[in-house]
């Protein structure tokens, strides 16, 4: 057998890998120069990119200012009915979803105790009445009486007095005379010269007082028995009911909800500055998402001052023609569209630049380039903002990229200038 010559194939292996090793160190190099390449014409092109741009013309436009509005609509009233005393259910007339009007009797609380003290109360003002009117008679009629009975005392003590001096009656008898003149006129005096009140003398005064307080008696007795009876102070429907015939109801108890449906009104937040710009009659136009529907509205109050919880103002709209498918409590959006500016000049917010408390703006030159101009600004909106000085009818302002434009740099405006 013949030997296999080793040191052949191990040479052959060797120049192989030599080979192999001199390969990838050609594709090596080969890539590097060519991402090299690359990177270097990135690099030329980027140096020479400018930078591309929106414009837009100056011109003078009516400048309007938008309040988004937003809110959550509630019922022109929202009753609870709620018992001003304790006491067992007799009768309930309505439901929930239940349509009243106003006056029908929603519920009925037990009154035989409340029927009886309004008639003991009554009797007992009866009473009184009768005996101020009796009292007052009998006072009128004494004094009449003893008004009289002292007259005629000073007639006869006059007339005896005559007498005794003329000898014809006796020392006894004028002394007799003299004591019941003296006798009737305490009689009268103590009746007329009794302690009035208001001008009513008091006895009299004593028995109108009793009366008086028995006819307030008799009225709280009517009014308590008129509050078991609940009638509904206006019309609506029962969005809500806890109560049931024969059950208990203990005092301020809430039986009964009434929403009356026939109004809408949304109460929104405004700023201090929004509250400066809407009037009271102003036309607005709503959106409830959830039924998808429009409803117009009109402002009807605009609140004077800050509200404590929001440190906000409050602007309340009324539905005009509320649909049928609008309900309390949905949300609505609007917005409050109004002129401020008849003709001025005003570009967008974000073409306006501020640094330092000065603004500037970037106007579109020869050869396009960006020339940067001191502007003076005055009113504004969520979206514009008002150019009083700084630039021309006219001339191209630049409205984006504003972050890479440096004073005099040449631009590429986009081929459709934005509006």
């Amino acid at each position: 057998m013949l030997r296999p010559d080793f040191t052949q194939a191990k040479n052959y292996i060797l120049q192989h890998k030599l080979l192999s090793l001199l390969a990838i160190c050609v594709i090596g190099i080969t890539l590097t120069l060519g991402l090299r390449h690359l990177s270097n014409q990135s690099t030329s092109k980027k140096a020479v990119m400018k930078p591309i741009v929106h414009t837009q013309v100056v011109s003078r436009r009516p400048l309007y200012k938008s309040i988004n509005l937003f809110g959550q609509l509630k019922a022109k009233a929202q009753i609870d009915i709620v018992n001003k005393y304790a006491g067992i259910v007799d009768e309930i007339n309505v439901d929930l979803g239940s349509k009243v009007q106003a006056g029908d009797i929603l519920l009925v609380q037990h009154l035989d105790d409340a029927r009886a003290e309004m008639l003991k109360a009554k009797a007992r003002y009866a009473e009184a009445g009768a005996n101020a009117a009796t009292t007052d008679v009998s006072y009128s009629t004494s004094l009449t009486r003893y008004e009289a009975d002292y007259k005629l005392a000073q007639v006869n003590a006059e007339r005896y007095r005559k007498l005794y001096a003329q000898g014809a009656v006796s020392r006894s008898e004028l002394d007799s005379m003299e004591q019941t003149l003296a006798n009737k006129k305490a009689q009268y005096d103590a009746l007329a010269q009794q302690e009035s009140y208001d001008g009513t003398p008091s006895q009299v005064y004593r028995q109108e007082q009793i009366a008086a307080r028995r006819e307030h008696e008799y009225i709280i007795a009517q009014n308590k028995y008129h509050d078991l009876i609940f009638k509904a102070p206006r019309a609506g429907i029962i969005t809500y009911r806890d109560a049931e015939v024969g059950g208990y109801a203990p005092a301020g108890s809430r039986l009964l909800t009434l929403l009356d449906d026939s109004g809408f009104t949304v109460d929104c937040d405004i700023t201090e500055a929004e509250a400066a710009s809407v009037t009271v009659g102003t036309q607005v136009e709503l959106k409830l998402e959830a039924i998808g529907e429009i409803c117009r509205g009109t402002v009807v109050y605009v609140s004077p001052v800050r509200s404590r919880e929001t440190n906000k103002f409050t602007l309340r709209i009324r539905l005009d023609e509320p649909g049928s498918n609008v309900k309390a409590g949905l949300f609505v959006k609007g917005e409050l569209r109004f002129l401020q500016k008849p003709s001025t000049i005003y570009l967008p917010k974000n073409a306006v630049l501020e640094r330092d408390g000065k603004y500037f703006v970037y106007v579109l030159g020869k050869g396009n380039k960006a020339l940067k101009k001191p502007v003076t600004t005055g009113a504004s909106n969520n979206e514009s903002i008002e150019i009083v000085q700084g630039v021309k009818i006219g001339e191209t302002v630049i409205l984006d990229n504003l972050a890479r434009l440096r004073d005099g740099m040449v631009v590429e405006v986009a081929k459709e200038e934005a509006k």
